[in-house]
């Protein structure tokens, strides 16, 4: 599956500097005009003084937002739910062997620091929290998968370490707490 890629993808653009940031007035989103419209329905609403869109979202990516230094959110929204076959557990999965492919090891390999529930604008979803090393770097994700009956979407966030820590928590939360899904 390619969903996940995108996740490897951001950390090398974010590690590279080369980006292009969108002027904070980007495209809003019919229903609230402080939203950026990502797609099929999902809308990102977070503070555009913290949240930057970069200019194109590369791969799979459907928009990037720049926080702070090093610290990215992701979003990937396919056209692949559950009445395609699409489950929680198979998105997960394909993340996992994105990411072991990413960092040359197996999926084994790759060390999932904690899943948990959580709901993403009153819908279920399931965050799964994994480390990788990439061309000598440790990136952290946080990845919340939500899947409906026709879409996916990943909402991704990643900062450099090995440990999920208090301040990436709280930058998670805040990231899919703007997330808004009709």
């Amino acid at each position: 599956m390619r969903s996940v890629a995108i996740g490897l993808a951001a950390a090398v653009l974010s590690l590279s500097g080369d980006v292009t940031v969108k002027d904070a007035t980007a495209e809003a989103a019919d229903a609230d005009p402080s939203c950026s419209s990502i797609s099929r329905g999902v809308s990102f609403c977070g503070d555009k003084a913290t949240w930057t869109p970069l200019d194109r979202a590369p791969g799979a990516a459907s928009a990037i937002f720049h926080h702070s230094d090093t610290n990215y959110g992701v979003f990937i929204v396919e056209d692949f739910g559950t009445k395609d076959g699409a489950s929680t557990a198979l998105i997960r999965e394909a993340i996992i062997q994105n990411a072991a492919g990413g960092a040359g090891i197996a999926p084994s390999e790759v060390p999932i620091l904690t899943s948990y529930a959580v709901a993403v604008d009153e819908t279920s979803a399931e965050t799964i929290v994994y480390t990788v090393n990439l061309n000598g770097v440790d990136i952290v994700y946080a990845n919340t998968i939500i899947v409906s009956e026709d879409r996916s979407v990943q909402a991704m966030t990643h900062v450099f370490g090995q440990e999920f820590t208090e301040a990436h928590q709280s930058l998670h939360a805040e990231f899919i707490g703007a997330t808004e899904l009709e």
